[in-house]
């Protein structure tokens, strides 16, 4: 399908508490829409509309040989229908990751490493691993 007939947008609404624990443990909350870009696109009559709620927290610790500052994530996602008629409403995956953050040069490089399993197969019948890497400046 071409980007001009399967184009979506999705609109989210998150929130967390990172003051909630004394004991580095923010949990989180995201609701998010999806909804095709436009209406009479092939992508429209897939009725893939819906909503989808995820569940989490975060985690944040350092290890006592480096010093190395580590976040541990945790979500679990329920899909109220996003994706078309033939998704279940379910809880659809869990994803856990593992980032640090480290100083180079004018700014800070965060590898990330995101392992979802899935738990729905009308959503995804496979578990995935992928990694992430960003570099951050402030300016």
């Amino acid at each position: 399908m071409s980007s001009d007939e399967g184009d979506s947008q999705e609109l989210a609404f998150s929130i967390s508490w990172p003051e909630v624990f004394s004991f580095n443990l923010t949990p989180s909350y995201t609701m998010s829409y999806l909804y095709s870009a436009k209406s009479d696109s092939p992508a429209a009559s897939l009725e893939m509309e819906g909503f989808a709620h995820v569940f989490g927290f975060t985690y944040d610790f350092n290890t006592t040989q480096t010093d190395l500052p580590l976040t541990f994530g945790w979500d679990i996602t329920y899909n109220d229908g996003q994706g078309g008629t033939s998704i279940d409403h379910d809880f659809s995956h869990i994803t856990c990751s593992l980032a640090t953050s480290l100083d180079f040069g004018p700014g800070s490089l965060t590898p990330i490493t995101y392992y979802q399993t899935s738990m729905d197969d009308s959503v995804n019948d496979e578990d995935e691993l992928w990694f992430s890497l960003s570099y951050t400046m402030s300016f």
